[in-house]
């Protein structure tokens, strides 16, 4: 019986032993050799794989996008409330200053005048004491030094 397709080393061995044993071997039908099928699990496999770690690529750059997003908006809303404090406090500074004249009274801007005036002095301890109780009538006040100069 002739063949068309030429038998492998292995598979004329094969038959050989068999034919030895008594035992007929049916010729095998021509297929995907196993090398291909195990190939093809193994592209097919792969090809799993690189989709995974697309689609993982993809999620991480939209978690960090969602992630930058979020950090703009707090940055964003503690930026305004920054601001915002620093307009208060700004605020609360002209107001002082505008209102610095109604704050000292007459009979206090004398006694501020005279108080200034015995920083002058030549005695230390009446200096000091001069200097203290002018800290103390500006901080009962509310008013920083350049406020009050």
């Amino acid at each position: 019986m002739p063949r068309s397709d030429p038998m492998t080393a292995a598979e004329r061995m094969r038959r050989y032993r068999a034919r030895k044993r008594g035992e007929d071997v049916p010729r095998r039908r021509p297929g995907p050799a196993p090398a291909d099928s195990a190939e093809r699990l193994l592209r097919l496999q792969l090809a799993v794989k690189k989709a995974e770690i697309d689609r993982l690529k993809a999620q991480r750059e939209a978690d960090r996008e969602a992630k930058r997003r979020a950090q703009s908006e707090s940055t964003r809303l503690r930026n305004e409330r920054r601001l915002e404090e620093e307009m208060s406090e700004e605020f609360r500074h002209i107001n002082r200053l505008l209102h610095l004249d109604t704050m000292i009274s007459g009979p206090d801007r004398k006694r501020l005048a005279k108080l200034l005036a015995m920083c002058g002095s030549l005695y230390a301890g009446e200096r000091d004491n001069a200097a203290r109780q002018i800290e103390r009538f500006r901080k009962s006040l509310g008013v920083a030094w350049e406020d009050l100069l």
